[in-house]
């Protein structure tokens, strides 16, 4: 029985609409959870000719491998002292997901002694995607480049993370203490130490750049958030937010509520049918990772097969397949809320056309669909924010996405078991709320 409904669009200037139907409670996915568990991925090294000084990367000979999941492994170099190329097989035993990829190159095997390198990347690993990228321990530093979808909890601190490269461009392997940091602008919110050790204070965000060998980095925007629930809150406790201005406005364009999951992680279904592809696969593996890593861990999601019952699924096809009142229209999300409480979801399905015009505007729906499973039914008025009604530039949630989405849960994003999809008799029969997007 379906229930709960409400359309939420998005188009782009060249009037391209995105619709999302929203249906009840929203479920969380989360980077690295679930599905095709076990995988080793592979990361190739390229080691420079074996050098004497020890405070070069080029004197190492080992190499610990760390995903931000808490995998860790080790390879060691070898005895060859000339130049080498080699990949390997890194036997981490890692679900589907993203990751950050830290690397600390040591002067001893069996990653031991000094740490004489360090790098770092990102990757997006699945059963057909098992590359942790290619690293070199030699060469000049072309471009640099701070790792976006960072966050900082409130009343913490975390080490900020840049990757040097090479014209190629291939991450490069830099000596400790090489990287310097500096702020660009900052709400207050947040410092930033030379040596790239971010902490908030308060809710908000700082604008960053990296500095390797005299080549600066693009500015990154590094958000904070709230870091612990609060009973009884309301719209002015996480702030800054739109969820007044969209629970209060008249325009259809804007207007929502918010709702919320009883727990995490929620199951996630990818699809596999006839459109999918594996562009579309690490696409959509990128989005839930985008989520989780903007809460800091507290959205958490775990991908599984289609036919399990998943809570939420997420189906590429054609734009002509996604069937709504509008035209022109690109994504759509149903979610299903729970009969006897409806501020509660209890079931996703999100629809993604797959004749965008390019990949960045695939990722910018999913992770803006994602927003309304996970609860916010309405649309933020601000262009920049990811949940402004049209595709945009935005692959990630800002300060007031995170805010509003922490306000439908209070802050609480508990764990176990909870109201979920398998309660199909319970959802409402009646459509609550239908917003149709439109062009400007």
């Amino acid at each position: 029985m379906l229930g709960f409904q409400g359309h939420f669009a998005r188009v782009t200037a060249l009037q391209l609409k995105l619709a999302c139907i929203l249906m009840g409670v929203l479920l969380l996915v989360g980077c690295g959870g679930g599905g095709a568990p076990g995988l080793n991925p592979t990361l190739t090294i390229n080691w420079g000719a074996r050098s004497r000084d020890v405070n070069a990367p080029t004197s190492a000979v080992s190499v610990e491998v760390m995903l931000s999941n808490g995998k860790t492994s080790t390879i060691d170099r070898g005895a060859t002292p000339t130049a080498f190329t080699q990949t390997y097989t890194v036997p981490l035993g890692t679900p589907e997901g993203s990751y950050t990829v830290t690397l600390n190159f040591y002067s001893v095997e069996g990653g031991t002694g000094e740490i004489v390198g360090t790098a770092t990347g990102s990757a997006t690993i699945s059963s057909t995607a098992l590359s942790l990228g290619t690293f070199t321990t030699v060469g000049t530093v072309a471009t640099v480049g701070v790792l976006p979808s960072q966050s900082v909890p409130v009343g913490s601190t975390i080490q900020a993370s840049a990757a040097a490269y090479n014209s190629t461009p291939i991450d490069l392997v830099v000596t400790p203490g090489s990287i310097t940091w500096n702020t660009v602008r900052t709400d207050g919110s947040m410092t930033l130490t030379a040596d790239g050790k971010i902490t908030a204070t308060a809710v908000g965000s700082i604008t960053v750049t990296a500095m390797v060998d005299g080549v600066v980095s693009p500015a990154q925007t590094i958000t904070s958030y709230a870091g612990g629930a609060v009973a009884n809150c309301t719209n002015s406790t996480y702030l800054p937010n739109y969820a007044t201005a969209m629970e209060t406005s008249t325009s259809a364009d804007y207007h929502g509520v918010l709702r919320h999951w009883t727990s995490f992680p929620v199951t996630v279904a990818i699809v596999n049918n006839s459109y999918l592809t594996s562009d579309f696969s690490s696409i959509a593996t990128q989005a839930l990772s985008t989520w989780t890593a903007a809460t800091g861990g507290k959205v958490q999601f775990t991908v599984v097969a289609a036919n399990t019952n998943p809570d939420i699924k997420i189906t590429f096809e054609p734009s002509s397949k996604i069937v709504t009142t509008d035209t022109g229209v690109v994504g759509l999300t149903t979610v299903y809320p729970s009969a006897s409480n409806d501020s509660i979801l209890t079931g996703a399905d999100i629809q993604i056309a797959t004749d965008l015009n390019n990949d960045d505007s695939t990722l910018n729906d999913v992770v803006h669909e994602l927003g309304h499973s996970l609860g916010i039914a309405g649309h933020s008025q601000t262009a920049q924010d990811l949940m402004f009604p049209y595709l945009n530039d935005s692959f990630a949630p800002t300060t007031d996405d995170v805010n509003t989405l922490y306000t439908g849960y209070c802050g609480s994003f508990p764990t176990g078991s909870g109201v979920k999809r398998s309660l199909l008799n319970k959802r409402s029969t009646t459509p609550t709320v239908i917003i149709d997007r439109r062009p400007n």
